[in-house]
């Protein structure tokens, strides 16, 4: 019999709680998790012990945590500024990586370094020869989709346009309002597009308004044999009910959760429809284990390469919309 695989979470206090209670239901164990500091890693200890029994061990020294982790894959949950050093440092370790979105991101480097650090973090790990995924979940919506698509319209889809509304309570962690918005929720739509058709932004389709924490962007998405016109509605600090939703040009769904029997699910109801099955995460997550026991990159939802094309849009957008919002690069040629 097989041990249980063992992980290691980086950054266990917010998002990276829900990777570790994901790796556990998938019967992993979760062997060691990283805070900043010894207060951050003793209430991420604690959490996770009452989420999922957690025994394993909690560090705040990154050396020690990478020499005595004891973890076979890991998940990078950290600030995203920190994601390029933490994957390097692990991708040397030998370990496989699943890395939270955006892939890197520092909101004091101007476009041109975010763009060429990521792809430096991508061809560091293809180098060293691990299995790199980024976590952008919404490519998992497209079974439960195409599923209700068919309850409610007798049909496959087609998609010659995505609708898209993603509100999230959070507090806006800097200051930068509206684009903070877009670049914590733009990465799921993009890799939702991305997995139905790899391509890019037609440019001069760009059109956007903002408010207070909220971003609205639209745009045609060009693959190589179909045209996808997108909209997008985020929205960060939702006071009161929040609302998300998915669709295309027949059909809008509204996307909620729910828990069954302790467990989280996804849900959409649309067009006298409803799907229920696996949360996002938990079916992202599944499929990096499936990619980690099996060798087989094609597993994952956003390989290293489709989250490189997320990042040029997400930039390409951001640049546009909110010129001024990063630095300008000051480097001479």
């Amino acid at each position: 019999m097989h041990r249980p695989l063992r992980v290691g979470i980086v950054g266990a206090r917010g998002i990276g709680k829900h990777h570790a209670k994901w790796f556990a239901h998938a019967g992993c164990e979760v062997t060691a998790i990283y805070g900043t500091s010894p207060e951050t890693a003793a209430e991420a200890a604690a959490g996770l012990r009452e989420l999922i029994g957690f025994s394993g061990k909690a560090f705040s020294d990154w050396e020690r945590f990478r020499r005595e982790g004891a973890f076979d894959a890991v998940s990078v949950c950290s600030l995203a500024h920190a994601h390029a050093a933490n994957v390097r440092d692990l991708a040397d370790d030998g370990h496989n990586i699943l890395c939270e979105k955006p892939l890197v991101w520092d909101w004091h480097a101007p476009a041109e370094q975010i763009l060429a650090d990521g792809r430096a973090v991508v061809d560091y790990v293809r180098r060293r020869g691990v299995l790199f995924g980024v976590n952008a979940q919404y490519p998992a919506a497209l079974e439960g989709w195409t599923e209700l698509h068919r309850r409610a319209l007798g049909r496959e889809p087609e998609y010659r346009s995505l609708y898209f509304v993603m509100e999230t309570r959070g507090k806006q962690r800097t200051a930068h309002g509206a684009s903070e918005a877009w670049v914590d929720l733009g990465p799921h739509p993009l890799a939702l597009v991305d997995s139905v058709a790899p391509g890019a932004v037609d440019w001069d389709t760009l059109r956007f308004s903002d408010g207070p924490g909220e971003a609205v962007v639209d745009f045609d998405w060009v693959g190589e044999h179909q045209r996808i016109a997108m909209h997008l509605e985020c929205r960060r600090g939702v006071q009161g009910e929040i609302h998300r939703k998915l669709g295309n040009q027949d059909l809008i769904a509204d996307y909620d959760g729910f828990n069954e029997d302790g467990v989280f699910q996804a849900r959409l109801r649309g067009g006298g429809a409803e799907w229920t099955g696996n949360d996002y995460m938990r079916a992202s997550i599944e499929r990096f284990l499936e990619a980690v026991r099996s060798g087989d990159e094609s597993r994952l939802y956003v390989t290293g390469e489709a989250a490189l094309r997320h990042q040029e849009a997400l930039l390409g957008v951001l640049t546009r919309c909110w010129p001024g919002i990063l630095p300008q690069d000051t480097r001479t040629n």
